[in-house]
C-alpha cells in the first residue's frame, strides 16, 4: 500500500497559499463591511417602516429569494410575501403600535442577523384590537454594499401579563 507523502517544501507552499487565500478573504470582507450603511442602521429603517406599514421601504431591503416563516405560514420570495401582506392588510386594518425591545444585531463579513422582541396591536376580528407579543429573527446578506433580508422568522401570540413591558 502506497503512503502519500508530501515533501516539506511542497507542504509549506500549500500552507502559504491557504494562508494568503484566507487573508484575502478577510480583507475583502472588511472592505465590503465598511461600505454602505451598517446593519444596525438598516434594521432601524426596517423597524421604522414596519411601524408605519411602509411596504415600499420594506421591499427595498428584501432579497428576491427571501424566505419568511410567520403566523401566515411559510413564504418563498419577496414578491409572494408582498402579495400575501397586501392580501392580509386588505382584509384587516393596519397593525398598530409596533414596538421593539431587546434588539441585538450581529455582523460577520457579508452575513448578519438580528433578534428582537416586539409588541403590536392587531385586529381581533370583532372591531377591537388585541396586543400581540412576539419574537423575531432576521438573517441578512450584504449584496453590493446593501444589507438585504434573506430570511425572517417571527412568532407571535396574545400578550400575557408576565410578558416584558414596553
Amino acid at each position: 500500500m502506497n503512503n502519500f507523502r508530501l515533501p516539506a517544501a511542497r507542504l509549506l507552499l500549500v500552507l502559504l497559499a491557504c494562508s494568503a487565500l484566507v487573508s484575502n478573504i478577510r480583507v475583502a470582507a472588511a472592505q465590503d463591511h465598511s461600505s454602505g450603511q451598517t446593519l444596525k442602521e438598516t434594521l432601524d429603517q426596517i423597524i421604522a417602516a414596519a411601524g408605519k406599514g411602509d411596504d415600499a421601504t420594506l421591499a427595498k431591503y428584501q432579497s428576491k429569494q427571501m424566505t419568511v416563516m410567520d403566523a401566515q405560514g411559510f413564504t418563498r420570495g419577496a414578491d409572494s410575501y408582498t402579495a400575501k401582506v397586501r392580501s392580509v392588510n386588505a382584509q384587516h386594518a393596519q397593525l398598530k403600535d409596533f414596538r421593539t425591545r431587546d434588539v441585538a444585531v450581529h455582523e460577520s463579513g457579508n452575513m448578519g442577523w438580528a433578534t428582537y422582541i416586539y409588541r403590536l396591536k392587531a385586529p381581533s376580528g370583532d372591531g377591537h384590537y388585541q396586543n400581540i407579543y412576539g419574537q423575531a429573527t432576521i438573517i441578512f446578506q450584504k449584496v453590493k454594499g446593501q444589507w438585504q433580508i434573506v430570511h425572517s422568522q417571527t412568532t407571535g401570540r396574545s400578550e400575557k401579563t408576565e410578558d416584558p413591558q414596553f
